[in-house]
């Protein structure tokens, strides 16, 4: 549980610098920022998964 906790830290810290990584003063550079956001989003499926109102683990199935 702690390596999945460490992992889905590490997500949500890419997401809150990533505007560091994008200039974000023109349409392209929003775009790319979306792009980069919207599959870091993703990843969180590969850690867990969730029926909109439990957490359970992606391989196992079984409810956190």
């Amino acid at each position: 549980m702690k390596e999945k906790t460490i992992k889905l830290w590490k997500l949500l810290d890419d997401i809150d610098t990533a505007t560091d990584l994008f200039s974000l003063h023109d349409l392209k550079s929003y775009e790319a920022y979306y792009k980069y956001v919207t599959k870091k989003q993703q990843e969180r499926h590969k850690i867990f998964i969730s029926d909109g109102y439990n957490l359970f683990d992606p391989e196992t199935k079984e409810k956190i």
